[in-house]
């Protein structure tokens, strides 16, 4: 069966290896010389890309952080309408005036008890 067969025309094995730093660095892992894993796959990453992984992604999540809510209004739809303003309920109160006076002021009526 020709999925069965390997690049080399051997048999097609669908266990994983433990070689993860073979196709790295060119080293066997189970050599006593080879470096260690976390080296070897480091060995592959450039300068430029550490830099970028430790100083540019935590500022740019510091900034988001801390500017968050301006950017969020900022990227708010234009269609959406601004929330509706307060209903702003007068306030009387007098000490010399009754309890059922002052609710008929608001509109309101005194509840039976």
């Amino acid at each position: 069966m020709w999925w069965m067969m390997g690049e080399g025309g051997g048999h097609y094995c669908s266990k994983k290896t433990d070689d993860i730093c073979g196709n790295v660095c060119g080293q066997e892992s189970g050599r006593m010389l080879s470096m260690s894993r976390v080296r070897c796959i480091l060995r592959g990453f450039d300068l430029k890309v550490l830099i970028i992984l430790f100083t540019l992604i935590p500022t740019c999540i510091f900034g988001i952080y801390v500017h968050g809510q301006k950017i969020s209004y900022f990227l708010r739809p234009l269609w959406e309408s601004p929330p509706k303003p307060f209903h702003d309920i007068p306030h009387y109160y007098h000490e010399n005036v009754s309890m059922e006076n002052l609710c008929r002021l608001h509109g309101w009526g005194i509840r039976g008890t």
